[in-house]
């Protein structure tokens, strides 16, 4: 039987009947857990029984909107206050996640959080035609109409071509790589890993994350960052491990040649060869791993927007010795 709208119930049983009355309600404990009886002869008036707040159980129901899916650890029908569970949303090849809705206002991904009620939360998945990490949404707002490179075809449906929003500010970059290769895992990135760069650079820009895809093995590529006009940088930062320092450090990714950012005026381009100096993983595995960002650094006595020529896995410090060297001699 169950209850009306108020929590009232009532049941007819025959004349001399024996048997047990338990309350059920998903997520709910109540005292007393349960009623006996023997032997029924006259009607049972006032046997209620009330909800145990402290033992109230919660339950965590997931929607979802685009193409995707969600996990959540650990996997349960309903949890006691207090317990913590992760979620995960996995999109489908064409998608990407966007962000959490409902009961948990969020973008980070796997997410972590405290069951304290019932929650009803969505997943919610963009369009990413390309696969780049960015939402054919957020290309489509960008530059020419979409068409940040100005090649005639929509960004949004080239994987070598990526258009997104810089950082915290309302303007976009647009990333391309030679045909042949493609771009994954695009991302504006306003906080750093580790923000124990130079104190000479600014990064008015924020910083930005990609893998470059399709390279070969040892091969070389490149990555060219087509910036607004009005953009102010004179210097390429990096963080990630080098060939002579393989721990985590943010250096100065001059061009020696080979490797390194090549500036002019408004557009950047960045110079790799797999395993080398500026891929993060160190490894010939056909793949560039980048997390860098333009800067402008006072103590470079240059124009705004000049090349980077300065060569090596430079410190921050050694330029400005270098000059002051100079005007010793």
């Amino acid at each position: 039987d169950t209850t009306n709208s108020s929590g009232y119930y009532s049941r007819e049983v025959t004349y001399g009947w024996s048997g047990t009355v338990t309350p059920a309600r998903g997520g709910y404990s109540f005292v007393p857990v349960s009623r006996s009886y023997s032997n029924v002869t006259t009607d049972q008036f006032n046997q209620d029984y009330t909800e145990n707040a402290e033992n109230r159980l919660f339950s965590v129901t997931i929607n979802v909107v685009g193409s995707g899916n969600v996990k959540i650890d650990p996997d349960k029908d309903y949890y006691a206050k207090g317990s913590l569970i992760t979620m995960t949303a996995t999109a489908k090849s064409g998608w990407l996640f966007g962000e959490w809705r409902g009961d948990l206002d969020s973008s980070d991904n796997p997410e972590r959080i405290s069951i304290n009620s019932d929650m009803t939360i969505t997943a919610v998945f963009l369009a990413d035609n390309d696969n780049d990490g960015v939402s054919n949404k957020e290309e489509n707002a960008g530059p020419g109409n979409g068409d940040g490179n100005k090649d005639g075809i929509l960004d949004s449906l080239q994987s070598n071509v990526s258009c997104l929003l810089m950082g915290n500010t309302t303007e976009y970059v647009t990333l391309e790589t030679p045909p042949g290769t493609s771009i994954k895992n695009c991302k504006a990135v306003i906080e750093p890993p580790n923000s124990n760069y130079s104190p000479d650079v600014e990064f008015l820009y924020g910083f930005f994350s990609f893998a470059v895809e399709g390279v070969g093995d040892g091969g070389s590529t490149s990555v060219t960052f087509y910036f607004p006009s009005d953009v102010r940088f004179n210097t390429y930062s990096k963080y990630g491990p080098t060939p002579n320092d393989p721990f985590d450090h943010w250096y100065e990714f001059s061009f020696d040649d080979m490797t390194g950012a090549e500036i002019d005026e408004n557009n950047i381009t960045l110079h790799f060869v797999d395993g080398g100096r500026g891929d993060d993983d160190l490894t010939e595995n056909g793949k560039i791993i980048d997390l860098g960002g333009p800067g402008f650094n006072a103590a470079i006595f240059s124009e705004p927007n000049s090349e980077l020529d300065a060569g090596g896995d430079n410190s921050y410090g050694c330029f400005v010795e270098c000059l002051l060297d100079m005007n010793v001699y």
